[in-house]
């Protein structure tokens, strides 16, 4: 275990635990399949699938992209609202 190393901010709690989950039920309450969501995106489905995995994460301008797909805010799919 590293000494110096930080414990994960709030932010990368939710990226990394919530997000993904939500962003998953989201798009299936909307009956969205993978490939169309991430057609819709702009992204292969593998970057879209590696998200809802929580194996990586959406820049900015893709969570602002998914939001108004899905008709959710950034805080809803973050666990903060």
């Amino acid at each position: 275990m590293n000494p110096t190393a930080q414990p994960p901010t709030r932010l990368e709690l939710a990226f990394h635990g919530h997000f993904p989950r939500t962003l998953r039920d989201t798009r299936l309450a909307h009956r969205f399949d993978l490939r169309d969501m991430a057609s819709q995106v702009g992204v292969a489905p593998k970057t879209y699938d590696d998200w809802e995995c929580g194996k990586n994460l959406p820049d900015t301008n893709y969570l602002t992209i998914i939001c108004r797909v899905l008709g959710v805010s950034a805080d809803y799919l973050l666990g903060q609202a």
